[in-house]
């Protein structure tokens, strides 16, 4: 064999073998994963632990099930803790009522998605704290039509997040938008929906 082909043969195994567990740097870019049991009934979200009081901190833990779609499409789990600070502002208002709400002051969020081109897991954290606009609700009991119990509990957030995940093995970065919604209805069970976009 010539220096010549031996060179170009010792390239060609240089770049076979960095191909291999290497991820791009926005391969998450697109990626949606969603949960609403109302429409999905494959999905759900649910209430872990919840701590509501208005006039200090509130703290909500959720799990959510649901379908991922984008570059790595199937399935997926995530956990995600909600801390707000005195929900003082302007009432959030649905159709469920009027919810009172405060600055999101910390949102952690643990993910894995079953994909058919491999799992992928990371985690995701609040841009950045006390972000103008960025409010959440977590709620005492509601009472509605003449003093009946409604709701146990209502809590919501969206929140920009920055996210590291590890794909194929390989560390990336980005941002990502979620929105989460979750409910307690008096007479038992769970209603809610949640969305994570990745930019």
């Amino acid at each position: 064999m010539t220096a010549r082909r031996i060179g170009i043969a010792l390239l060609a195994g240089v770049l076979a073998c960095s191909a291999v567990g290497t991820a791009r740097a926005d391969a998450l870019s697109g990626e949606l994963l969603l949960a609403d049991h109302a429409a999905i009934a494959t999905t759900s979200v649910t209430l872990a632990t919840y701590a509501c009081d208005t006039a200090t901190a509130s703290t909500f833990v959720t799990r959510v099930a649901g379908v991922a779609t984008g570059p790595y499409e199937g399935t997926f789990t995530e956990t995600v803790r909600v801390t707000l600070e005195p929900q003082n502002l302007a009432p959030f208002d649905i159709a469920l009522g009027a919810f009172p709400s405060g600055p999101v002051a910390s949102v952690h969020a643990t993910f894995v998605i079953k994909s058919t081109l491999g799992p992928v897991a990371g985690t995701a954290v609040l841009r950045r704290a006390g972000v103008r606009g960025v409010t959440g609700t977590c709620s005492e009991p509601f009472y509605a039509f003449g003093g009946t119990c409604r709701y146990e509990t209502f809590d919501e957030v969206e929140a920009p997040l920055r996210y590291i995940a590890r794909v194929d093995e390989v560390p990336v970065r980005g941002s990502a938008d979620a929105g989460l919604a979750v409910f307690v209805p008096c007479v038992g069970g769970f209603g809610g929906s949640f969305t994570q976009r990745f930019a």
